[in-house]
C-alpha cells in the first residue's frame, strides 16, 4: 500500500499534467500569430 505521500505526489503530478495538456491545447488552438518586426531590435537606443 502506498503511503499518503507518495499518493498525493502522484495526484499532483497527474494534476499538473492535465494543466498542461489544457494549456497546450488552448494555445494550438488560437494559433497566435504576430505581425513581422520592420526595425532591428539591436539598433533601437533606449533612453
Amino acid at each position: 500500500m502506498q503511503s499518503a505521500k507518495a499518493t498525493n505526489q502522484r495526484r499532483a503530478a497527474n494534476r499538473n499534467l492535465l494543466i498542461t495538456r489544457i494549456v497546450l491545447n488552448t494555445l494550438k488552438e488560437m494559433n497566435p500569430q504576430y505581425p513581422h518586426v520592420s526595425f532591428d531590435p539591436l539598433e533601437v537606443e533606449i533612453k
